[in-house]
């Protein structure tokens, strides 16, 4: 059997190295600051261990396909057999590892197009075959975090029989995959360039929608995604062209006090400084 990786992280630690200073990232988690390897920041113990499904648990995500269009409908049931198989292994690592195993592919989904975004290259998106690549690894990026698990609602599932534990590893990629086709279709995928001193940050929430509320009294009505990628660049997706460059420190404490306010527990900066 190969060998269990215990800690599972939350968000992606290709994703975070731009923040990098001497091998060390500044974290700021409940008031404190200090600086800490990519290890022991944005993960847990085995956090992406498959659960069984029970009937109702499938059921609610038949339902889901069922209302998609053919070719999503697909896509999404393929996901849905290949957890099951997962989750129904005797294998101890399938079962452990085998989701975490599956964020790394979609991870490498992304991993060529972050890289040329943050050379400030956007152009190559002209080509549908990484638009594709990138709107997944979106849209799952999105919905994987320790956040997006922690709010789900059992109220919008609609069906008290649910368990909310089993259905919160599954649903980033079922929620990933609608919130990816969203960019693929509709969302324009700009970015915003960093001419100042000051340095973007990023969160364990690191793409967010900048129109959602804080709270759980006020109903969604508008979709933009802020994505920051390195202290000198980030993603912005929406219907219109959002695209810009900064070249005033007050926008960059704008966008980097969106990014506390969507943030979760530990908050990622490069230097110190930056969190002020």
């Amino acid at each position: 059997m190969k060998e269990l990786k215990k800690h599972h992280h939350y968000v992606w630690k290709e994703y975070l190295k731009p923040w990098i200073s001497e091998n060390k990232i500044c974290c700021r988690r409940k008031g404190k600051i200090f600086s800490t390897s990519l290890d022991n920041i944005a993960q847990e113990r085995f956090f992406y261990k498959s659960l069984k499904l029970g009937t109702e648990e499938i059921k609610f995500l038949q339902f889901i396909i069922k209302n998609m269009i053919p070719n999503v409908g697909k896509s999404m049931n393929h996901i849905l057999n290949l957890y099951n198989d997962i989750s129904n292994s005797n294998d101890e690592y399938l079962i452990k590892c085998g989701i975490e195993d599956l964020h790394t592919i979609v991870e490498n989904y992304g991993k060529n197009c972050l890289e040329k975004l943050q050379k400030g290259n956007i152009e190559f998106l002209e080509q549908d075959n990484y638009k594709h690549q990138l709107s997944l690894f979106l849209g799952v990026q999105y919905m994987r975090t320790k956040k997006m698990r922690e709010n789900l609602n059992p109220a919008e599932l609609k069906n008290k029989n649910i368990d909310l534990e089993k259905m919160s590893i599954i649903l980033p990629f079922i929620y990933g995959e609608i919130t990816g086709r969203w960019i693929y279709n509709t969302g324009e995928i700009k970015l915003i360039k960093n001419n100042t001193s000051s340095n973007f940050i990023t969160s364990d929430q690191p793409i967010f929608n900048v129109r959602a509320p804080l709270n759980n009294t006020e109903e969604l009505k508008q979709f933009e995604l802020y994505y920051p990628i390195s202290p000198n660049y980030a993603i912005y997706i929406s219907k219109t062209d959002n695209g810009k460059v900064v070249n005033n420190s007050d926008d960059v404490l704008f966008y980097n006090q969106l990014v506390k306010s969507h943030s979760f527990e530990q908050i990622f900066a490069k230097n110190e400084s930056d969190f002020t």
